[in-house]
């Protein structure tokens, strides 16, 4: 739970930087009900003006508090749907516009999408994702090789970037 504090700390240090030279920072929070907290429920509604692309993932809506259910759903920009229990449906149905069979009887690898663009609603959508294909990384090393390339950064990078945002906050606070 500390955790989420630090993130909201964080973000609201951001509201002094104009919104145009905000970097967007990007979280992605798996099994999010391990981290449902008040402070959770604050960051949902106020993430999105400081920068925040926040990414909630679960298996379960019920093993979600109703309180928490209510504020996704309810600040959420975009959500995917797949398959999803009768449970689950009944929850989801309503806030996408559809009926619980259209959730539970959806094909693997298919989903609905309701999405923002540039604080625009999309309308919602169905979409099939395409099977995941392991050919380029079929081990482990590949793997860590492929993500390294898509994603890593060089140490030395990651390091400037830290001390030029460490010194753009010390030379503006007074």
């Amino acid at each position: 739970m500390i955790f989420i504090s630090m993130i909201q700390s964080t973000l609201l240090r951001r509201a002094d930087t104009p919104s145009a030279e905000r970097e967007i920072v990007c979280v992605y929070l798996d099994e999010f009900q391990n981290f449902s907290t008040k402070t959770l429920l604050s960051m949902l509604a106020e993430s999105r003006k400081y920068g925040l692309a926040l990414t909630l993932a679960n298996q379960y809506l019920t093993q979600v508090a109703p309180e928490i259910q209510d504020a996704v759903l309810g600040n959420a920009g975009s959500l995917l749907a797949f398959r999803t229990s009768y449970a689950d449906a009944q929850i989801l149905a309503p806030s996408l516009g559809l009926l619980e069979e259209d959730l539970t009887g959806l094909a693997p690898f298919q989903a609905y999408a309701k999405l923002l663009h540039e604080q625009t609603p999309l309308p919602l959508f169905r979409m099939a994702i395409e099977k995941p294909t392991f050919r380029e990384c079929q081990n482990l090393e590949n793997l860590k090789k492929c993500s390294f390339e898509r994603f890593g950064r060089s140490i030395n990078l990651v390091e400037e970037k830290i001390a030029e945002r460490y010194n753009k906050r010390c030379k503006s606070t007074p």
